[in-house]
């Protein structure tokens, strides 16, 4: 009887052990994964590694604060937009100075 209720346990820690590696995603019913593509317009002159490193480096021991990109582009967004933006904005400084969570 021992032996039986030992065998039954360690076949369902087994059956345990196994089901914990599929992901849940599988088991959801009618769940759809849509991403929106946002590409970047390629004759925006973004600036390079080097030189978002050499910006990084003068602002953090020299204090010199640089504008990579700007914000141009709130101008030309409808006013839901730019409440959007004004709040990812906000996040992204939260995080960027280390007071906050991308969670």
């Amino acid at each position: 009887m021992k032996k039986t209720i030992k065998s039954l346990l360690s076949i369902m820690l087994v059956i345990c052990m196994v089901l914990q590696y599929v992901p849940g995603a599988a088991f959801a019913l009618g769940t759809r994964f849509d991403t929106d593509v946002i590409e970047a317009a390629p004759d925006a002159d973004l600036p390079g590694n080097d030189d978002l490193f050499a910006m990084y480096v003068e602002q953090t021991l020299y204090g010199i604060e640089w504008a990579t990109f700007g914000t141009a582009a709130r101008e030309n967004l409808n006013a839901a937009e730019q409440g959007i933006y004004d709040a990812m904005k906000a996040e992204i400084e939260k995080v960027a100075a280390g007071g906050g969570s991308t969670e």
